[in-house]
């Protein structure tokens, strides 16, 4: 390989990670992601794991498709408590512009 190909192969490999990283920020600034994220504090297994709670959303499972009025939403977070840990992964749906959490599934990790 020449010296160019070696920088545009370096080039290309930056840009998809600053697109991925931009992705991953970008997708907790959502509508969905922020209710999702609102929501999960008041279902019964997150609450179990005491207050506060903080949760991280996993790099790579998410995802976020919407119009002005219909969408969804797909997100695994890691959330931990003074009493626990767990992962929960979350399915969002926007009817007539409204988002609301459509099912969830809890994993304890304790």
């Amino acid at each position: 390989m020449t010296r160019s190909s070696y920088r545009t192969v370096f080039i290309t490999a930056v840009l998809l990670v600053l697109a991925t990283v931009g992705a991953y920020f970008g997708v907790q600034r959502t509508e969905a992601f922020v209710i999702a994220e609102r929501e999960i504090r008041v279902l019964p297994e997150v609450r179990a794991l005491g207050a506060p709670i903080d949760s991280r959303l996993h790099f790579t499972e998410y995802s976020v498709h919407s119009n002005d009025t219909n969408g969804g939403g797909n997100f695994s977070l890691d959330v931990r408590g003074p009493r626990g840990r767990g992962v929960i992964r979350v399915e969002m749906r926007k009817h007539l512009g409204e988002w609301s959490l459509k099912d969830y599934k809890f994993q304890s990790l304790d």
